[in-house]
């Protein structure tokens, strides 16, 4: 594998989930009542801890490869990466499109160094 082809393939994934209107609405409607219900919270947690973990392996592969810098912060990197994609799944804007793909490949071009 390749960091493009993993990027490739987690853009894949969100634009299948983006072209299902379920599924933002399933999303949006559990985030909402996780905030009002505690018992669903462990359970919101858990999906957002398994995609962070997944795009967080995806990174550090890629630093393994030589694909990223080592002193780039790959916890901080995953979050935006993950932010990125869930809002435009979310909110559809930006649409899920080509740009998403770009701002992507902006983001490994410059992410974010550890101090």
């Amino acid at each position: 594998g390749t960091l493009a082809g993993d990027l490739d393939a987690l853009c894949e994934v969100v634009v299948a989930g983006a072209a299902d209107p379920r599924y933002a609405a399933v999303l949006t409607e559990l985030v909402a009542a996780a905030t009002t219900d505690p018992t669903l919270q462990p359970h919101l947690l858990a999906v957002s801890d398994t995609w962070q973990a997944g795009i967080r392996a995806m990174l550090h592969a890629a630093q393994d490869r030589r694909e990223l810098d080592a002193d780039v912060a790959v916890p901080l990197l995953a979050e935006v990466v993950s932010a990125l994609t869930i809002r435009r799944v979310m909110f559809k804007n930006p649409p899920i499109d080509h740009t998403l793909r770009t701002d992507l490949d902006e983001l490994i071009r410059h992410p974010p160094h550890q101090h």
